[in-house]
């Protein structure tokens, strides 16, 4: 009697660990009480699903690899869960309704106002009204509008104008500005120096070349140079490879058009100006902007207004299109995005890969015992978070 009794105690101790109440036990082994395919929960009569048409199979544990069962809801049907490693009652390509209860769509979304992209947008404007300028200095020089002399002092009043914004800009605990001025004055001396011994090699620099060539070369070179400039250096931020190509661009181009002109005095003055406008140019704006925005805005303005004056005077047709240029940068691409933003749809879940939100720093170690003692400080240095993160 006690040996059925402890016999009995076993069987009951053996449903209960791997049979869980989801099979009953038969002569050929534990028959399952739901179907596992749709949940049915089968009759001690019944053989198969009157749902699916499923046989009623044996459920097989081996008390470890319980790979046949799934989580059963109260309602009496199993539940799907999002994993792998264990064979479930349901078909491959089965999608079940909490299967995309994670999707975060949109979650770093930013909200643009029109005003905001079209203050954002004046950095474009005003770089492609300082490349359209540079063409129509060249433009009115070679065909002799512009004098040599009246070149050279357009140079010195953008010289002083441009690095006067800048001294003005400057932050007050900064070097003094007489100790700037000395140095920036006599690196002015030494690049004018270069360039009028450069000037009678660049002039002859493209004589065998045909005018053609020469003037469908430079538009190339300065569309590559509106294309790969750094917009976002006034804004604050640099790119160093956008303006390394940018800058060399610019000043392929204004070597191409300056070999065109007359004499070593125009090749030398138009070339100080490129590098006024193109290079120089951008550090005027950008410190213009960090001082005041206001300002930023109404330089833009104006440069604007001095190029469709200059180009209605040179042609109307080109002034026109300047114009529509400029509408389209600043008025309707900023439009054309809030139209299309209502569209974006960034897909976001348990699935991205995980971005530090900050970057470890490794401690200083000089501080560390490297000889005698019990090489404590060592220890505590090589067991630091920090240091295995760097690692």
């Amino acid at each position: 009697a006690a040996l059925a009794v402890q016999c009995a105690s076993l069987r009951a101790c053996y449903e209960w660990l791997f049979c869980c109440d989801r099979t009953v036990m038969s002569s050929n082994g534990h028959l399952h009480i739901y179907c596992p395919w749709d949940g049915h929960p089968f009759s001690k009569s019944e053989r198969q699903c009157p749902d699916c048409g499923a046989l009623r199979g044996i459920a097989k544990f081996d008390g470890q690899n319980r790979n046949t069962r799934a989580i059963v809801e109260a309602g009496g049907k199993p539940v799907w869960r999002k994993i792998l490693w264990e064979k479930q009652p349901f078909d491959d390509d089965y999608v079940d309704h909490t299967f995309l209860e994670s999707l975060i769509t949109n979650a770093d979304f930013h909200e643009y106002d029109w005003w905001t992209l079209v203050k954002d947008s004046a950095v474009i404007s005003q770089h492609f009204s300082t490349v359209t300028l540079f063409v129509v200095v060249f433009v009115y020089t070679y065909f002799g509008q512009l004098s040599c002399q009246l070149l050279f002092a357009l140079d010195g009043v953008v010289l002083v104008a441009g690095y006067g914004a800048v001294l003005l800009t400057r932050d007050q605990d900064e070097t003094s500005n007489s100790m700037l001025v000395a140095v920036q004055i006599k690196r002015c001396l030494l690049f004018v120096l270069a360039l009028y011994t450069l000037s009678p090699i660049l002039r002859t620099l493209t004589a065998p070349i045909a005018d053609d060539t020469v003037w469908a070369l430079s538009l190339l070179l300065l569309l590559l140079h509106l294309m790969f400039h750094d917009y976002s250096f006034v804004h604050g931020s640099d790119s160093p490879l956008g303006g390394a190509v940018s800058l060399n661009t610019a000043i392929f181009a204004s070597v191409l058009l300056a070999s065109r002109l007359p004499s070593n005095a125009h090749v030398m003055a138009l070339l100080c100006h490129a590098v006024q406008l193109l290079a120089l140019g951008p550090i005027m704006y950008r410190a213009l902007k960090r001082f005041s925005l206001t300002g930023h805005l109404a330089l833009t303005l104006a440069l604007v207004l001095l190029t469709v004056a200059v180009l209605f005077l040179l042609s109307p047709g080109l002034g026109m299109g300047f114009v529509g240029c400029i509408s389209t940068t600043t008025v309707l691409a900023p439009l054309w995005l809030l139209l299309i933003q209502d569209r974006k749809k960034l897909i976001n879940g348990p699935w991205d890969e995980a971005v530090p939100s900050s970057v470890p720093t490794v401690p200083r170690v000089s501080h560390l015992k490297t000889g005698g003692g019990d090489g404590a400080g060592l220890h505590r240095a090589a067991s630091s978070p920090n240091i295995h993160k760097s690692a």
